[in-house]
């Protein structure tokens, strides 16, 4: 069959007609009055997660990883990836088993130096190899999510960037001052 440009209107009328008609049946199926499933109500963060933010970062001088979000940030960041979101449960659930076992309640109920006590030993590679990398990836996480809040950076004696005024004495020799 020799390619005329007869043909090809002939091709492309039978394509658009086909792309029309299809695109016609997909409105139907949406105005079906079916409406598309809704998404469950997002869960928050685990109360170890929190717990473990706030031994990780705590509020000393200033805020807190928990008062600025950071557990909702990095479990945000987990959902991202099923493996991710899989390790970051194990993880809470291995801080709240060791609890149980210490002092028969959950990781958010123990103190300060006894929850120490566990990322600890999580940090160690006591809980295995893949917890520790986990944790250490974790808290990399969770303080960049804290140092990149503006509301941190006085906690850390930073100013601020210099822009959008940026070194106004640019065109001046370095000073020692």
């Amino acid at each position: 069959m020799s390619m005329t440009r007869r043909t090809l209107i002939k091709l492309f009328a039978v394509l658009g007609a086909t792309l029309i008609s299809v695109a016609a049946m997909v409105q139907r199926l949406f105005r079906s009055g079916d409406a598309p499933p809704q998404q469950p109500a997002k869960a928050p963060p685990p109360a170890a997660l929190d717990a473990l933010v706030d031994t990780l970062i705590p509020a000393e001088d200033g805020p807190g990883g928990v008062d600025l979000g950071v557990p909702e940030k990095v479990d945000a960041w987990a959902q991202t990836n099923l493996k991710l979101q899989h390790l970051l449960e194990e993880t809470c659930f291995r801080l709240d088993r060791e609890a149980e076992r210490i002092d028969g309640g959950s990781f958010s109920a123990l103190s300060t130096s006894q929850r120490t006590a566990i990322i600890t030993k999580l940090s160690e590679g006591q809980f295995g190899e893949v917890m520790q990398r986990f944790l250490l990836q974790l808290r990399n996480e969770a303080m960049t999510h804290f140092y990149g809040d503006r509301r941190s950076w006085a906690v850390a004696g930073y100013p601020g960037p210099p822009q959008p005024n940026g070194f106004m004495n640019y065109t001046k020799p370095p000073s020692d001052a």
